[in-house]
């Protein structure tokens, strides 16, 4: 322990020594805890997000099977048909870009998949998507 006090601040006096050693420590501290807390609300926001797209992906498929339109754009829920070749039948939204390519689209199957289409956390420039499929 002597060779950190002789090391650390070797002219300056006690209480100066403490008080940095205080602030370096509470800097290590609050940066883990930050850390974590960050890890946290993005795993939670994840979690709110898968919900609501598996009930959101329920709904537009039992109307589509049942075939009824797809429902009304609402913001943030956005919902796509496509043929196998990948070309897009109809959309609930206009203005939204193409979700999945027709690499994507022809290797659907009758299990769903997912995946992020641009970066949900942090707030990205453009918007957003996780598609299921």
């Amino acid at each position: 322990m002597n060779w950190l006090w002789e090391h650390f601040l070797p002219r300056a006096r006690i209480r100066v020594r403490i008080t940095a050693a205080v602030v370096a420590a509470m800097t290590a501290i609050l940066t883990c805890a930050s850390a974590v807390v960050y890890w946290k609300v993005a795993e939670a926001l994840s979690v709110q997000v898968d919900q609501d797209l598996l009930a959101y992906s329920d709904i537009v498929t039992r109307d589509v099977i049942a075939g009824q339109s797809l429902p009304a754009d609402d913001p943030g829920l956005v919902s796509q048909t496509y043929t196998r070749s990948g070309a897009v039948l109809a959309k609930s939204d206009g203005g939204v870009r193409t979700l999945l390519s027709a690499r994507r689209a022809a290797g659907a199957g009758s299990s769903a998949k997912q995946f992020d289409l641009g970066r949900l956390l942090p707030p990205p420039e453009q918007n957003p998507y996780r598609v299921r499929y």
